[in-house]
């Protein structure tokens, strides 16, 4: 029985050139319950409002039965006012045994396909809601006349198959089009700075949404600006009207393709937050700084004195570092201006060679011999990018907090907080 249902309505849809996938899943009768069992793009379960909810019903019209169909999403509640007003009568839900006898189906299995297909005097009214792009992929899923089938399907294309077809305002909450995030990081100084705080947002996703994962669905759109132009931070003083402009420059052209949260894949050009969140709010935009997620970071894990490693620009507290406020709050141990020259020669290495031998070996004399306190902040994106390298981070049971994964996981937790209002 199974077969002959769903080989009729693939060879119904193919007919009328309607995209369209039938798939298995375990058996299942809710709305809810058939959400969490549906299989797409290799994940099973969908979120609930990417199911099609469909009630059967009828009203009397000058005593004559006119039999209507009504569909929302499956996190909806159909609203009988609104129902009423439409119809110009009171809704009736169609009967077990007559849903049974009349239409060969039972609850959980009404869909608009077989209905139009087999019994096209229904009237078919589809909630407004449905038409709306809310996430991808934008399909909808319902049943395919089995409770262990289910069609995957694109909701703009209902109008071309369905027979009575009808959009209205059929339920109780009004629909706020849920708008996902939009990443847009700055990079180029250097550019696999940009790359590893890109890859890390990724794993820290992955990580923390756990069952809720749907693949590379689940992953923010990211926008990246990396400009050649980054490598003037370096020399700051000499070089920041041409540093500024730059950055500016690019964190206005991320808002105005659509980045909702952005981030600087670098430690020096913070020195302009102040600029960057007057463009930011001009176009609403959330910008998350280095020194921002690092404080958040060092109070949740009660972290009072740690070494701070950086070029000396991000070191120097009193006048180019954004991180000046950490001196007021906590212990700091700054490098020595010779180990500050060390940092920077390690920098140009990672810059000139990437990941080498001797960078790693630099790195780890550095460690050895610049550190006090056992809680290493690092603040230099060549540094975490050696580091990241390294299979044991631990070094004589010091514990390192690299300022690019920690922004990582600032942008990361965002975007899984607007992920989770979108999808309930």
């Amino acid at each position: 029985m199974k077969q002959k249902i769903t080989d009729e309505l693939s060879v119904y849809l193919k007919e009328r050139q309607i995209w369209f996938n039938i798939n298995y899943n375990h058996h299942a009768m809710s709305c809810r319950d058939a959400a969490s069992k549906r299989n797409r793009l290799g994940h099973i379960g969908i979120p609930i409002f990417d199911e099609l909810k469909s009630n059967l019903g009828f009203y009397y019209c000058n005593g004559i039965k006119e039999y209507v169909a009504l569909h929302c999403r499956g996190n909806q509640k159909l609203d009988k006012n609104k129902i009423k007003n439409i119809l110009g009568h009171e809704f009736i839900r169609v009967p077990k045994e007559e849903l049974r006898i009349v239409f060969k189906s039972d609850y959980g299995l009404i869909n608009p396909f077989l209905l139009s297909q087999k019994f096209p005097e229904v009237i078919h009214f589809f909630d407004k809601s449905i038409f709306i792009d809310f996430l991808p992929p934008y399909t909808m899923m319902t049943n395919a006349g089995h409770h262990n089938w289910g069609i995957e399907f694109n909701p703009k294309e209902l109008e071309k198959i369905i027979t009575n077809f009808k959009i209205e305002d059929l339920i109780k909450k009004k629909v706020i089009k849920k708008k996902r995030s939009v990443l847009g990081i700055l990079t180029g100084n250097s550019p696999e700075s940009g790359i590893m705080l890109w890859k890390e947002i990724n794993d820290t996703i992955r990580k923390k949404i756990k069952s809720k994962f749907l693949g590379d669905i689940s992953f923010p759109r990211v926008i990246i600006e990396s400009i050649p132009e980054m490598g003037y931070s370096m020399e700051l003083e000499l070089r920041e009207a041409q540093t500024r402009k730059a950055v500016l420059e690019s964190i206005e052209q991320l808002c105005k393709n659509g980045a909702t949260i952005i981030a600087i894949a670098c430690n020096t050009t913070q020195y302009f937050s102040k600029e960057i969140r007057i463009i930011c709010a001009k176009y609403k935009v959330c910008f998350i700084s280095m020194e921002e997620a690092l404080v958040g970071f060092l109070d949740k894990n009660h972290i009072k004195a740690f070494d701070f490693l950086g070029i000396n620009y991000v070191t120097d507290f009193d006048k180019w570092s954004d991180y000046k406020r950490l001196k007021e709050n906590y212990e700091i141990k700054i490098p020595s201006h010779k180990d500050l020259e060390k940092i920077n020669q390690i920098a140009f290495k990672v810059k000139e060679e990437h990941i080498t031998t001797e960078g790693i070996n630099k790195l780890r004399d550095l460690i050895k011999n610049a550190t006090e306190t056992g809680n290493i902040i690092i603040a230099l994106t060549e540094i975490s990018i050696l580091l990241a390298s390294q299979k044991k981070k631990s070094n004589n049971g010091n514990k390192f907090y690299d300022t690019l994964s920690i922004l990582a996981q600032e942008i990361a937790t965002l975007y899984i907080k607007k992920l989770k209002e979108n999808y309930g």
